[in-house]
């Protein structure tokens, strides 16, 4: 045994080059990057409406709401000001399938289809008025759905 231990303590090493302990300065975040070239990618596109009462129909001789949307991105925010908060939120699973292969194929992140989305519906009250109305039946279905659920919780656990 003191033949391997001697072995192991006289056996020649390799030499290392010295570690550079320079602080390197990191390189931009993908996700800012790709969404800052994304962004002006979205800028040099016409610009064209969408109805959203009609799928399918894109009307590109009216502009003015996506024109309204756009100057209030450049005019509000730059890359500097803007400010984000994490949220999670829970979604059904063929739609958040959808909605990730989407974003996929358009090179996009969900959280900036989603905020466009908002504002674009912000900017036209008609499709507000459609968008709330599908949204409080949906609601609606999963305040019952959660309902049934408790019910059949306590039932189990009471007997």
């Amino acid at each position: 045994m003191s033949d391997a231990l001697s072995r192991l303590k006289n056996r020649q090493r390799p030499k290392v080059s010295p570690r550079n302990n320079q602080v390197v300065q990191k390189s931009p975040d993908i996700q800012s990057q790709r969404h800052t070239e994304s962004e002006d990618s979205v800028r040099s596109i016409p610009e064209v409406s969408v109805d959203i009462s009609n799928p399918g129909h894109i009307d590109a001789s009216n502009p003015s709401a996506d024109t309204l949307i756009s100057r209030h991105i450049e005019s509000e925010t730059s890359l500097k000001d803007l400010e984000v908060k994490r949220s999670t939120f829970r979604l059904e699973v063929g739609l958040i399938n959808r909605l990730h292969q989407h974003c996929k194929e358009s090179g996009i992140s969900r959280e900036v289809l989603i905020e466009s989305m908002f504002e674009y519906i912000e900017a036209n009250p008609g499709a507000m008025a459609q968008v709330m109305a599908k949204a409080e039946e949906k609601n609606a279905y999963r305040q019952q759905l959660a309902n049934r659920k408790r019910a059949q919780a306590m039932m189990d656990k009471f007997g």
